[in-house]
């Protein structure tokens, strides 16, 4: 029988935690220490309650027949278990069973039956299962490995026990390293091949699902050769974005072993970010309907797409962020968006949201996510469920492309994943990146977008207006034609729900343009619709599928308009960021933002700019005194935790120099417990906004703080 994804999860932790264990035990030069740190991890690693190690107490420097405990580590720290495992460990009578042990076998027992003194049948003892494994050093036996599990109906894995005895020839190498170096090396060989287990298990396991793939994949193609319906082409493209995902995943069950040794390579291909997008939008949209979720998307019109990267790393990012909001979200929508973060030339940095409306999570969990997913490694990885698991993967490829992924979430509101990474503008264009037209081609055209999905319309609204048109989004549509400039539209965006609420005198109202003409209609329809024509109706001309791709929308626009696009850009004309604007104007200010986090950094700057300032950066306390040594700043963000010297120690020396002009500084911090607001205030700073951030905190900032600043004082 094939193992269960979680029974493969489960392997690949234990196999992980038994060769971490070998390098903590050789490398480590306080035993004890190392010792205490490898068991708690394969209690974690192997699901055990308490693991205790005994030894062969020494008498006239030879081993006796009693055992003293060694060692001990408890995986659940259940306080009301403590009374019972200590009386377990005290009571525990390994002696009658040293002739069993000695000789290599393994004791299964129910605790209670395992102890010197009797006890009551109902006894929590009495509910717990034992297994005992012998431990030898250099073939002479030393003591015993004891495992606790709570549950006396739980069974022992054989598999587990497997793993579990292989660790206990680590500890038995580990125990006498000094007198012996080739049990040391035996144990280390054992740990290699414990990952050479795990490599060759994930290659099989792909092996013999590629084989199918395979055929799959060549049939889709040859589907795709013959005369098919348009409805029909996209199935088999959607077949195919399927097949490719599906041999991704399958390369990516062999590069997770890459990327735990650090030897992934990202590779630099010319692709269209925003095809790759729409790919990923189109897989994963039939899920999301099918769930009668909402799934938008929206990519900066100025961003240059064409770019220079690893195609599919941003590909599996995309599939694990969308996916997951996709399976944690009841209902609402999924929003994605694409934004350029900084421009240097031909390099520049990107940074993609996806937002859900689903349950989202509590701060403490969205704590413990985000130091797992700044501070990632096997261990951690091991520990999370399969969806986890992805996150922390996507998070390291992120790192790998000079990115990173950060979490924002609020319990009942839902949560936003923001994936960044490095790029470079390709030098030739590739793919149908034709989304520009002719200058003179559409400005004044007046459309009215009447969508069901307010999250849509407004999107469609920002591309319209980059292309000089005047887009009016309504809800009403009875009173829309006085929204109208002129009285007269050029074009009516309707969704197909709007078209069946609507009564057709008010559709055709709309469109009469007082010259006998009616003006285009493009109706935008769910996926899998299928236009009927029935009796003294007349099917709609144009109409585009949701989520709209640009793609499409731009076909559209070109057959309604008999236009031919052409590649010279439209500056944006839309007034979006003028209140930020006019923010920086009121209070312009000279800001240094302090944070380690190369991620929390692009995205500050991102922030600053749309509000209209341009920042300074620091990566660290001491960095942030050698800046004020040179520029007078005027406000200081000042994350917490940074290494080298902290916010704290930070904002404690710049105070102490009364001689020097004072900022004003305003704490960031993830500590939400209670103090933490006034242990800041404290140590001089003024004022406190906790992680995330989002883009309203700075604005309240800047307007609470902005007049205290000198040079507004100066101003004013």
């Amino acid at each position: 029988m094939m193992p269960t994804d979680k029974e493969l999860l489960k392997r690949n932790k234990e196999l992980i935690s038994i060769t971490e264990s070998t390098a903590i035990l050789l490398n480590g030069s306080d035993f004890g220490s190392a010792l205490e740190i490898v068991l708690d991890k394969i209690c974690l690693a192997f699901e055990i309650n308490h693991l205790l190690l005994f030894g062969l107490k020494k008498k006239d420097n030879k081993a006796s027949t009693d055992f003293k405990l060694f060692a001990h580590s408890d995986f659940t720290k259940i306080s009301d278990q403590s009374d019972a495992i200590n009386e377990f460990a005290g009571d525990l009578n390994l002696e009658r069973h040293i002739d069993q042990l000695s000789k290599g076998h393994t004791i299964k027992e129910i605790a209670g039956n395992l102890l010197t003194t009797m006890r009551h049948a109902d006894h929590p003892l009495y509910k717990m299962q034992v297994l005992v494994m012998p431990v030898f050093a250099t073939n002479v036996f030393w003591g015993a490995l004891v495992l606790v599990q709570q549950n006396q109906l739980t069974g022992w894995n054989e598999n587990s026990e497997k793993n579990l005895k292989n660790l206990t020839v680590i500890l038995g190498g580990a125990l006498h390293q000094q007198k012996n170096s080739e049990v040391l090396a035996d144990a280390l060989h054992i740990a290699k091949d414990a990952n050479r287990a795990k490599f060759d298990f994930m290659t099989t396991i792909s092996h013999k699902i590629r084989t199918p793939m395979n055929g799959v994949i060549g049939m889709a193609e040859l589907l795709a050769q013959t005369n098919l319906t348009p409805s029909q082409h996209q199935y088999v493209h959607i077949m195919e974005t399927c097949n490719e995902t599906m041999m991704a995943t399958l390369n990516d069950m062999l590069d997770y072993s890459k990327i735990e040794s650090g030897k992934l390579n990202i590779e630099e291909d010319t692709y269209d970010l925003r095809l790759l997008m729409e790919d990923v939008i189109e897989l994963l949209s039939h899920s999301a309907y099918e769930k009668k979720l909402g799934i938008h998307y929206f990519i900066d019109p100025t961003l240059q797409t064409n770019i220079l990267g690893d195609k599919a790393r941003v590909k599996q990012v995309l599939i694990n962020l969308i996916g997951n909001a996709i399976k944690f979200t009841d209902s609402g929508e999924i929003v994605v968006t694409v934004e350029r973060i900084t421009d240097k030339g031909k390099d520049m940095d990107i940074c993609i949201s996806v937002k859900d409306t689903g349950n989202g999570m509590s701060a403490s969990q969205l704590e413990d996510l985000s130091g797992h997913l700044h501070h990632s490694d096997s261990s951690t990885s091991s520990t999370y469920n399969s969806s986890a698991l992805g996150l922390i993967i996507s998070a390291r490829l992120a790192g790998l492309m000079q990115g990173g992924i950060i979490a924002e979430s609020m319990q009942g509101e839902g949560s936003t994943f923001h994936f960044s990474f490095h790029a470079k503008v390709a030098e030739h264009q590739e793919g149908k990146n034709v989304v520009h037209f002719p200058d003179s081609a559409l400005p004044a055209k007046n459309v009215l977008i009447a969508l069901s999905e307010v999250t849509s319309a407004h999107f469609m609204a920002r591309q319209f207006r980059h292309w000089g048109m005047n887009p009016v989004c309504v809800s009403d549509l009875e009173d829309a034609k006085q929204k109208v400039k002129s009285n007269s539209i050029d074009l009516l965006v309707i969704s197909k729900q709007k078209m069946d609420e609507t009564e057709p005198h008010i559709i055709t109202a709309l469109r009469d343009n007082n010259n006998g003409s009616a003006a285009p209609l493009l109706m935008i329809t769910p996926a899998g619709f299928v236009q009927h024509t029935h009796e003294n109706t007349s099917p709609v001309e144009f109409t585009v599928t949701s989520p709209v791709k640009l793609s499409d929308l731009v076909e559209a626009i070109c057959k309604i308009f008999m236009l031919h696009p052409a590649l010279p850009k439209v500056e944006l004309t839309g007034n979006e960021a003028i209140a930020d604007k006019k923010l920086s104007s009121i209070y312009p200010m000279r800001i240094l933002v302090a944070d380690d986090n190369v991620v929390n950094q692009r995205i500050m700057l991102k922030v600053f700019k749309i509000i209209g300032y341009a920042v300074d950066l620091a990566s660290d306390g001491i960095e942030v005194l050698e800046c004020i040594d040179k520029t007078k700043y005027d406000l200081i963000m000042m994350d917490m935790q940074m290494p080298l010297m902290d916010g704290y120690e930070t904002t404690s020396t710049i105070r102490a120099q009364k001689s020097k002009p004072q900022p004003l500084i305003i704490a960031m911090t993830a500590n939400t417990m209670s103090g933490a607001e006034q242990e800041c205030l404290d140590c001089g700073m003024d004022d406190y906004i906790s992680k995330p951030i989002v883009i309203d905190d700075i604005r309240n900032i800047i307007s609470k703080w902005g007049h205290y600043t000198s040079i507004a004082l100066k101003k004013n």
